[in-house]
């Protein structure tokens, strides 16, 4: 299936100018101006650039740090067709000029090109910008320090919530079929070659546990550090990152830990855990078998909270109505401001069915219920509140859908990714790649 971005710059591909017929595209450089954008057509130069401003910014969001961008040393990508290659090719590299830090992304075919290769290799790229600033002015002369690619490929895969709902599927399925990758298998990988790979999925559940620890924001500062200097990070390093002690077979044990909590969420139900309204709306439904005060009385099969005002009056209802508001409460945990005051709405309405009592002349007004009337009232405000919530939410969503899915996000599914890469290619790969170091 083709690429989000590939669909996006189709048009723009087909209509590139022939040589020696009309003048290349003129260069467009993004809001910000950290991102230049040549061989494209106006309109979809302006998109790539807008797309990688905001990949920048996730990134930005997600490791809580600014990326450290240099006034006149913007990120180039450079677009062109190569007939003789029939693929998609990213090709990044970066150097340092005597005008400061030059980096580049050259895409080649771009109809071609797989949205998450070129993800991954912009992550490489603006990774790479934390650690040259780190470095002295001597170092980077010498040799500028490089990104392990499982690390700023991990960091890829953590940018759209669509690509780490995939991992973390594809994860939990390795780990279950007792084929989970290891802390040190995965810090081995420096070099990773294009494509959706079994290995990339587990890059960027590890990147997630690394970035969610207790440790949190100097886990990144850490790595930088470490990786500035061109020191690998290794298990042992990662454990004295995590857990302050080289201990390699502790984090282990927290590795496997972190995929047995993605089990854990797997099992809560992915419809309230998706949607807070579905949990809500099953809460209030009262059903009086489930309940041990109303399962002796002949009670309808289902009571609503407009049936509830009908029988205020009984002996059952303080502790029915006590439990229903602790129920609908607890439901505020992890959401969003918005619903929890939904959630306050339809509190207060049960909490006025059946006041709790209190001592003293405090208490005695306590005691005093609203009627019948008002009670109708405040439940038909929790209506409306629950109603304006559930459109808001549902524009949030289809925002949320379009927006990733416009670029680099998307909804990829597990199946593209269920395959490792070949020992013998990955080798290749490797060797390559380590043939063009500097000495």
């Amino acid at each position: 299936m083709a690429s989000g971005l590939a669909c996006a710059l189709d048009g723009a591909v087909a209509q590139e100018p022939l040589p020696g017929k009309t003048p290349a595209p003129r260069a467009v450089s993004s809001a910000s101006r950290r991102f230049l954008v040549t061989g494209l057509d106006p309109a979809a130069a302006m998109s790539l650039a807008v797309a990688a401003e905001e990949a920048a910014a996730r990134l930005e969001a997600i490791l809580r740090r600014p990326i450290p961008f240099a006034r006149n040393q913007p990120v180039i990508f450079s677009a062109r067709r190569d007939e003789k290659t029939g693929r998609g090719l990213v090709v990044k590299g970066q150097g340092w000029t005597d005008r400061g830090l030059a980096q580049e992304l050259e895409i080649v075919n771009v109809e071609q090109v797989d949205q998450e290769d070129l993800l991954e290799a912009l992550s490489w790229l603006l990774a790479n910008r934390y650690l040259a600033a780190r470095q002295t002015a001597a170092s980077r002369r010498a040799r500028l320090a490089e990104t392990p690619e499982w690390l700023s490929a991990g960091l890829a895969q953590n940018l759209y919530q669509s690509l780490r709902a995939r991992n973390a599927r594809l994860a939990l399925k390795q780990w279950l079929d007792g084929k989970p990758m290891s802390v040190p298998e995965i810090v081995a990988l420096h070099y990773l070659p294009a494509g959706r790979w079994s290995e990339k999925a587990f890059c960027g559940v590890l990147t997630d546990w690394l970035l969610s620890s207790p440790a949190g924001l100097n886990v990144w500062d850490r790595l930088v550090a470490i990786l500035a200097v061109h020191t690998p990070v290794t298990a042992p390093g990662l454990a004295e990152v995590l857990l302050g002690k080289n201990d390699p077979r502790e984090l282990e044990k927290h590795w496997e830990l972190w995929l047995a909590h993605q089990m854990q969420i797997r099992r809560m139900g992915k419809a309230s855990e998706d949607d807070p309204v579905k949990e809500l709306e099953a809460q209030l439904v009262i059903r009086p078998e489930e309940w041990p005060e109303l399962e002796s009385l002949e009670l309808p099969e289902t009571l609503t909270l407009a049936q509830l005002i009908e029988h205020r009056e009984e002996k059952w209802m303080p502790s029915v109505a006590w439990r229903l508001e602790i129920g609908i409460r607890h439901l505020s945990l992890g959401r969003d401001k918005a619903f929890q005051r939904v959630l306050d709405s339809y509190g207060a309405f049960v909490s006025a069915l059946a006041p709790r009592k209190t001592p003293g002349l405090f208490g005695w007004f306590r005691r005093l219920r609203p009627n019948d009337v008002a009670l109708r009232k405040r439940l038909e405000a929790a209506g409306r509140s629950l109603e304006e919530y559930r459109a808001v939410r549902g524009e949030r969503i289809r925002f949320v859908n379009q927006a990733e899915a416009g670029f680099f996000g998307g909804a990829p599914e597990t199946d593209d990714m269920l395959r490792r890469i070949p020992r013998s290619q990955l080798q290749r790969y490797v060797d390559a790649a380590e043939g063009n170091l500097p000495p």
